[in-house]
């Protein structure tokens, strides 16, 4: 924290302790190292070269440590008062949330389920166990310190309201690219827009988006209540036809599909909470929506 922060004072109230208690420790450190550590400068105080040698160990040894206190050498879901944190994307809390909390707090009523949206921290997140696992579009995390598993579908759906004027009973290309899009934005991992923009690009063709939103679950009302042709992941287009009517298609175009995978850090690999959390949201995951046989033509899904 001292390395960190270059200011004795900010470092004391990041560990929320007075500055003459951390100042008092810097002195024990200095002593047992044998080094200043840190240095006066302009900027603050600087590190030394045997400080900046120390860093990375220490930080290891601290989370190695936190691991271990963590760590159950049982987990009994029944009687667990854990918190569990998920990064998702919203489509998490679309598609997967409602039966993922019913699965979760059937086997363990106690637990408390925190939901997240991935960051510029997510990877340090999930090496120190401040999110136990993230749900991604488009895993990119190392491999050397990451696993991951396929749970989702990722094949793609087209969809229109269910009157639209200008559809037939099938969606060519021509209609496809003739109609106005909507499309899924996220300022998230999970963007699918650029996977259908780049099949497009291969037969040389491109698409007028004409709105793009944000959220996974805005964007079927809004295409159930426009002209607007929206192309998403198949679970997402399916969830939603219990609130709205529309009509489905498989894509005019090959759209290679892009799976969603479940994220975790190498280091709760075999800890017993942390691997029933996993296998509970694999087993909900997987058995969603899972549609392989192509679409009737123009098949309508009415609001029931």
């Amino acid at each position: 924290m001292l390395v960190r922060e270059g200011n004795v004072t900010r470092a004391a109230r990041a560990l929320g302790i007075s500055q003459p208690a951390m100042s008092h420790r810097l002195a024990r450190l200095r002593e047992r190292f044998d080094d200043p550590l840190l240095l006066p400068s302009g900027a603050g105080m600087q590190p030394t070269a045997r400080a900046l040698q120390l860093v990375e160990p220490v930080a290891r040894g601290l989370l190695e440590f936190d691991a271990a206190l963590r760590s159950e050498a049982r987990f009994d879901p029944r009687t667990s008062t854990r918190r569990f944190t998920i990064a998702c994307a919203d489509f998490g809390d679309f598609v997967v949330l409602p039966r993922a909390l019913s699965r979760l707090h059937a086997e363990a009523p106690e637990i408390e389920v925190r939901m997240c949206r991935p960051g510029p921290e997510l990877e340090r997140g999930l090496e120190r166990g401040l999110i136990d696992v993230a749900v991604l579009g488009n895993p990119c995390l190392p491999a050397a310190n990451f696993r991951q598993r396929r749970v989702l579908d990722g094949r793609f759906a087209t969809t229109v309201r269910a009157d639209h004027p200008a559809v037939g009973p099938r969606m060519d290309l021509d209609t496809f690219v003739a109609l106005p899009h909507l499309a899924i934005a996220p300022s998230s991992e999970s963007d699918f827009g650029g996977v259908i923009d780049d099949a497009l690009a291969r037969v040389g063709e491109a698409r007028r988006v004409a709105v793009r939103v944000p959220s996974y679950s805005t964007a079927p009302l809004l295409a159930s209540r426009s002209d607007l042709v929206l192309t998403a992941p198949v679970g997402v287009i399916l969830e939603a036809a219990s609130f709205v009517s529309l009509r489905v298609f498989d894509p005019p175009l090959p759209i290679p599909p892009s799976d969603v995978r479940m994220v975790w850090h190498e280091r709760w690999q075999r800890e017993p909470g942390h691997a029933w959390l996993r296998t509970t949201l694999a087993e909900v995951m997987t058995g969603l929506h899972r549609y392989e046989e192509p679409f009737e033509p123009g098949l309508e899904i009415r609001r029931s």
